[in-house]
């Protein structure tokens, strides 16, 4: 099965939602007719063509293994049926109302008076079972209610008896303070024990609080080797000037683009050589501008090869990672997994620079199976995913900018484990 037949059947979904959500009915339905038949065509066009598919993948032993396929073809049968059920709802709302407009001016006779009536009625029990469910709930919530007090009761009634015995108690002890003052010394030395024991008790809960507290922070900030520390970079995708004498007072690293498309930037060589000399890490990125996927292929190619070919590729740190700017690419996990192949071929780790939508919605629950994609660099910066809590998740965070030099920088957020 061919990709530009499932893209195809995307686009056609996309239409379907298009031309559903611009269906507004007027007050005279038989206008709408036209419109109504396109979507009930191309219902039936999509309905047929996903039909066709389950044909081929039922024929096809290769096709019933590959799982994202299978996936994505459950999606959008869900997305159409989906969108079916608000295509009728809007219909029948709008036939319902147009009879009843009808009905109203006196426009209907014989079998079409009738069955309008109907309509109305059936509308009105259905509201009248509405508002019953309302009302079954309500009586729920309040049957609810009635057994918490019955429960409240009860324990008022257990706390009485408890307060009682607790009465008879202290009759008995004055009653035997009363006969010797040696009860009386006792107790009090009791009291005693018990007020230091809960002093000390509350001393040693201070205490614990306040080493959990560190902890959290010293996790949260990376305070000491048990944590880890946490460094901050910027990322550089010119040949702007830098004074690193500055720079390495708050910042560690920088990560330098080095090339778009099928071409390197002339700068790269030269920058990273200027990076290493002035005291800071750096780590690179390749923009991959494709619109479709044999474009990128051939764009991630180069860039593996470029970098392969880089003289001072040993002295890279971190992952190399791939910015992919074509949202229908980048969603698409099968093909940005064989984009990473290239790099992973020429012995780099590959990440992949993401926005938080896209990686909520298209990888957060595949980071187990993803293992070409070796790290995540999510945009914009997300407090949820800073400590890097998950495998494989958010390890590069866009927080917030820096000026250096009048221009200002995106600064990354990274954990380092060195």
């Amino acid at each position: 099965m061919s990709d530009s037949r499932m893209k195809h059947l995307n686009n056609q979904l996309i239409k379907l939602k298009s031309q559903i959500d611009k269906f507004n009915p007027s007050d005279d339905i038989s206008k709408d007719e036209d419109d109504m038949e396109k979507i009930e065509d191309l219902i039936k066009d999509i309905e047929g063509e996903l039909e066709e598919i389950d044909n081929e993948i039922e024929d096809d032993e290769d096709l019933k293994g590959r799982k994202p396929l299978l996936d994505k073809l459950s999606e959008q049968k869900n997305e159409l049926s989906v969108l079916k059920n608000n295509f009728n709802k809007k219909k029948d709302e709008a036939r319902s109302a147009h009879s009843k407009e009808l009905l109203k001016q006196g426009k209907l006779t014989g079998v079409e008076r009738k069955k309008a009536q109907r309509d109305m009625a059936i509308d009105q029990v259905k509201e009248v079972d509405e508002q019953g469910l309302m009302l079954d709930s309500v009586h729920d919530y309040v049957k609810g209610a009635n057994k918490d007090l019955e429960n409240m009761n009860v324990e008022v009634k257990e706390q009485g008896e408890q307060i009682k015995r607790i009465d008879d108690q202290v009759i008995t002890i004055d009653q035997k303070v009363k006969k010797t003052g040696n009860v009386m010394s006792e107790i009090e030395r009791r009291n005693c024990c018990r007020k230091c024991s809960l002093v000390l008790a509350i001393i040693l809960l201070f205490l614990i609080n306040i080493i959990m507290a560190f902890l959290i922070l010293a996790k949260y900030f990376g305070w000491g080797p048990m944590f880890g520390k946490t460094i901050k970079g910027i990322a550089l995708s010119q040949d702007n000037k830098i004074d690193y004498k500055q720079f390495i007072e708050d910042y560690t690293f920088i990560m330098l683009k080095s090339g778009t498309g099928e071409t390197k930037e002339s700068y790269f060589e030269s920058k990273f050589g200027e990076v290493l000399g002035g005291g800071a890490k750096a780590g690179t990125y390749w923009v991959i501008n494709a619109n479709n996927e044999t474009t990128a292929n051939t764009q991630a190619s180069k860039a593996a090869d470029e970098l392969n070919n880089f003289s001072q590729k040993s002295k890279l740190d971190y992952k190399t990672y791939l910015e992919i700017t074509n949202n229908e690419i980048l969603a698409n996990t099968t093909i940005t997994s064989e984009l990473c192949q290239y790099l992973k071929n020429k012995g780099f780790e590959c990440g992949l620079v993401l926005s938080y939508e896209i990686y909520s919605k298209n990888y957060k629950d595949k980071i187990k199976t993803l293992s070409n994609i070796n790290n995540y660099w999510i945009k914009p910066y997300d407090k949820e995913y800073k400590t890097g809590k998950e495998d494989k998740v958010a390890l590069w965070l866009l927080k917030d900018k820096v000026e250096l030099n009048q221009i200002k920088y995106d600064v990354i957020r990274a954990k380092d484990n060195n």
